[in-house]
């Protein structure tokens, strides 16, 4: 399995990374539409591939996952969601996810020596391998930071770096 920075992937990997999350996130996306592949054009824009890091195997994706400290792991555009969701629902869909995604994310604050690791999700023909485990360990092992992840909304569970 090769770990990387998406920044550091050759070509647009976006595509690829917005299928594996709404595949992981559909249960609370499929709100927004049924419709996987609109659903799949519609997030494509939004990761900041300088705080994604990607698990890669034969030349796909098969796990992705953000580690950051304080920088945005996703900038959600409210054309994007416009355009392909509609007036109504991208507007409703931009609405809710700005204030998920971006707005105060934790009940407390991140210092510079925190990090958190967020959106892991893995490809659906590679769950149940342990390739999201090998992520969030490389992850873990390879930044300067203590790494607190965030379980559910009202969940954390915080990690010392080693």
């Amino acid at each position: 399995m090769n770990i990387i920075l998406a920044s550091e992937a050759k070509g647009n990997i976006r595509n690829e990374m917005s299928v594996i999350f709404v595949d992981g996130f559909y249960q609370w996306l499929n709100y927004f539409s049924k419709d996987k592949a609109k659903l799949y054009r519609t997030f494509a824009h939004m990761f900041n591939t300088e705080v994604f890091y990607t698990a890669a195997d034969d030349n796909h994706i098969a796990a992705i996952a953000a580690c950051t400290n304080n920088t945005p792991a996703v900038r959600l555009k409210y054309s994007e969601f416009r355009k392909h969701l509609g007036l109504i629902m991208g507007s409703i869909a931009y609405i809710v996810l700005k204030k998920e995604f971006e707005k105060n994310q934790y009940p407390f604050q991140i210092s510079e020596n925190m990090g958190a690791i967020e959106f892991v999700a893995t490809a659906v023909n590679y769950r149940g391998q342990g390739v999201a485990a090998e992520l969030l360990k490389s992850i873990i092992d390879s930044n300067p930071f203590g790494v607190c992840s965030r379980g559910s909304r009202y969940q954390y569970k915080c990690h010392q770096a080693l």
